[in-house]
């Protein structure tokens, strides 16, 4: 089967994780994590850890970090591919709660929002090999614009990110094969005020081929514009999450392996809601044992 190939961010995470149940404006007692992460290099690993070959443009910068952050998917069996920028690779900083909630986060991608369409004009041939696309609301809008312009033959799978990123998407949603995000990022994306079902159904309504809204212990919704069906997936329960982060990012890798892999779209939806519980329980994005959710029941 062709290697899969992901457009998205990259991170060097932060995690501050308080000991206590975390007490604003004070100075808590907790541990500090340093992990890499961002969206789509989060994506990327847990399909590589799948098994999966995979292929990854990017955006890194000269700075202490790149290598090793390189070496770890290499290591997996990535292909990676940067433009060659001056400055510093994108952040992130997470404060957890001590039961694993996120409570407060920053991300600094100021090197990721100054790409262009010209910078990415030297990875036309190796777009052109694939005919799936996974790609992240980082990018900003005009390359997110252009690529839909000049792949227009593609099938694109869309990770929303954020309420605000999720926005760039807004003008591509016939454009979608598949569309990820969870309540909020949604209604943020179509404007509107209504629950995860409706949502789904405007998705479909507006063109989205099919749709999966996440609400954290809520039931996972998801539509299918072939069947014309809404569906929805009792999300796993969590007595013990150590963090929260990546949780998303596992989702959406289980949708895309599943989809290549398993026999049904609701096959693909109950292995990206294990692998998402997956990363429930370990500080890093990813959780390097996440392979073993083929050998739940």
């Amino acid at each position: 089967m062709r290697d899969i190939l992901v457009l998205g961010g990259s991170n060097v995470d932060y995690l501050a994780i308080s000991t206590n149940p975390l007490i604003l404006k004070d100075s808590n007692i907790g541990k500090l994590v340093v992990s890499f992460g961002g969206v789509g290099r989060n994506i990327v690993e847990n399909l590589a850890r799948m098994g999966e070959r995979v292929s990854f443009i990017t955006v890194l910068g000269h700075d202490y970090s790149v290598m090793p952050l390189k070496r770890e998917l290499k290591d997996l069996g990535v292909k990676i591919y940067s433009p060659d920028l001056d400055g510093q690779t994108s952040s992130y900083l997470a404060v957890m709660d001590n039961d694993g909630s996120l409570r407060e986060a920053v991300c600094d991608s100021n090197l990721m929002d100054g790409i262009t369409y010209q910078n990415m004009i030297q990875f036309r041939d190796i777009i052109n090999k694939h005919h799936d696309i996974v790609m992240d609301a980082n990018w900003p809008e005009d390359v997110i614009d252009q690529m839909f312009k000049n792949y227009f033959s593609h099938d694109f799978f869309v990770e929303a990110v954020s309420v605000k990123k999720v926005l760039r998407f807004r003008n591509h949603l016939s454009e979608i094969s598949l569309f990820k995000g969870n309540l909020f990022e949604t209604r943020s994306l179509l404007n509107m005020d209504k629950d995860a079902r409706s949502l789904a159904q405007t998705l479909l309504d507006r063109g989205v081929k099919k749709a999966v809204i996440t609400d954290g212990k809520n039931p996972i919704i998801f539509a299918d514009s072939k069947t014309g069906q809404i569906s929805e997936c009792k999300a796993i329960p969590c007595d013990n999450i150590v963090s929260v982060n990546g949780a998303g990012d596992a989702m959406f890798a289980g949708l895309i392996y599943g989809l290549r892999n398993l026999r049904t779209f609701a096959d693909a939806v109950s292995l990206g809601n294990k692998m998402a519980n997956k990363a429930l329980l370990c500080h890093q994005a990813v959780n390097p044992d996440v392979k073993s959710v083929l050998n739940q029941d």
